[in-house]
């Protein structure tokens, strides 16, 4: 699809992979109960994206402010307000009469604007194929995509005693580069999204053989994610690029809040009849982390034909997300609205759109965590030799998901609302909670399910009994 009039450059797309590797592990120097294990592996990727096709992108000549392509009804209006001279008027109207534009003179261009053409408008040959409204007919393009992946592990065994062993293992994985996914809608130049991503794990456990019958074995771990994806540059690096002044910024940031200018993406710019400069979408500063605890101890005792297992699981879940910050345009929108391409003159020109919407308080990430508790006891009881029958019981105890802000709600379809209207949202806050007493019940103040609520969506169950029951039985004694 490339190149073209419409993108003439051809950028030449390929595939490339490469990876380095190693390992090492031995015994520890100097040890004869201590033996380590590292690895390491780096990947290099890069993969061609190819920009959707749009029909809705200005071409050249219209970016240059130059309609004599476009038929004189379509032509855009010169703004009230806009003073020509006479030879302006005569030669950059259609007719002489001073009422819709064939070319802007060049004096009224504004030159933030045409700095922010010359950086983010797709480049065309004045020649290429246009629309009734100047649009080029199709633009498709090319662009690379790098990743790079690192992989580490490492593990440590060690013989405390003959009856005593312990171990520890590592690993690490981390991403970066971009992700594919465009920061500005159907605009190449704004870039590629960029993700960062880490994980790490690290386990252990330690093994005690108290005798031939009696073994116990004490685990635990932690897992943390990072993921941040996000546009190529902050909304002040942006304005800054297209000439914006520290002041200019500053004033910028007191319209849509001091803290949006920190935020990657841009502004979003809507022009009737073109396709939208997004402001990324949600994720275009979103960062997405999960924590994970986990502990628990297995004590194994055979005696005879039991074998009888005893412990305890637990889990502690965390995720912060930060999905909802970028809704509502919280780094500003402006909006040219309009018939044929008026909307888009008044753009070249620098006037002020038709309307701005501005998000000026962001909100929080989301920041939820949880508990869950596992009680277990089994017993495999082996009858005959041939024969076994396994017994265990399990209990599990899962918290609800609670939200540090008390930004979790609820919809509750069985009350009615102060309007007498049926249905009513339920936010558990931690300031609700506490007076909530049991004892109100009795004097009708609450229902018995009010009584029992968490800060959490739902209400802990505590009946979750898992019994076991199974039998091994082998046919044939002498397979």
């Amino acid at each position: 699809f490339t190149p073209n009039l419409a993108n003439p450059d051809f950028p030449n797309p390929y595939f490339n992979l490469n990876e380095i590797c190693g390992s090492i592990g031995g015994p520890v120097p100097g040890s004869k109960k201590t033996f380590f294990l590292g690895s390491y592996e780096r990947r290099w990727n890069l993969s061609p994206l190819r920009y959707s096709a749009s029909s809705r992108l200005p071409g050249q000549r219209i970016l240059n402010g130059d309609f004599s392509g476009v038929a004189d009804s379509r032509k855009p209006a010169v703004p009230a307000g806009v003073v020509l001279t006479p030879q302006e008027i005569a030669n950059n109207t259609v007719g002489g009469l001073g009422v819709r534009f064939i070319t802007i003179p060049e004096r009224l261009l504004n030159p933030t604007t045409r700095k922010f053409i010359d950086l983010y408008y797709p480049k065309s040959s004045l020649a290429a194929p246009v629309d009734s409204l100047g649009r080029l007919v199709s633009f498709a393009q090319n662009v690379n995509q790098h990743t790079g992946r690192d992989l580490v592990t490492a593990r440590v065994d060690h013989d405390l005693t003959a009856n005593d062993k312990i171990y520890g293992v590592y690993n690490y994985q981390g991403t970066s580069g971009e992700s594919g996914a465009s920061a500005g809608g159907q605009y190449p130049a704004f870039g590629l999204r960029n993700t960062d991503q880490s994980n790490h794990t690290l386990s252990g456990n330690y093994t005690r053989v108290f005798s031939q019958s009696i073994v116990n074995e004490l685990r635990g771990g932690f897992n943390k994610q990072r993921l941040f994806v996000h546009a190529p540059r902050t909304l002040s690096d942006f304005l800054s690029s297209i000439g914006f002044s520290s002041s200019d910024i500053t004033a910028y940031g007191d319209i849509t809040g001091a803290a949006a200018l920190d935020t990657f993406g841009q502004t979003e710019l809507r022009i009737t009849n073109f396709a939208t400069i997004s402001n990324g979408g949600r994720s275009v500063d979103r960062r997405l982390d999960q924590e994970l605890m986990t502990f628990g101890d297995t004590l194994t005792w055979v005696t005879g034909g039991h074998s009888i297992k005893g412990g305890y699981d637990g889990v502690r879940n965390r995720a912060i997300d930060g999905f909802t910050a970028n809704r509502g345009n919280p780094r500003g929108r402006v909006d040219y609205t309009g018939s044929n391409l008026d909307p888009f003159a008044r753009f070249l020109m620098g006037q002020p759109g038709n309307s701005a919407n501005y998000v000026q308080k962001l909100r929080g990430a989301l920041d939820a965590s949880n508990w869950e508790h596992g009680f277990f006891v089994m017993d495999d009881w082996k009858i005959r030799p041939n024969l076994t029958l396994n017994l265990g019981l399990r209990y599990e105890l899962i918290t609800p998901f609670i939200e540090k802000d008390d930004l979790l709600v609820n919809f509750d379809p069985n009350t009615n609302s102060p309007n007498g209207r049926r249905g009513r949202f339920v936010v558990p806050t931690a300031d609700v909670i506490p007076f909530i007493d049991p004892a109100m019940v009795a004097y009708g103040v609450v229902t018995a399910d009010e009584a029992g609520v968490t800060r959490g969506l739902i209400n802990t169950d505590k009946n979750n009994f898992a019994p076991r029951l199974g039998i091994a039985w082998r046919l044939n004694e002498g397979t």
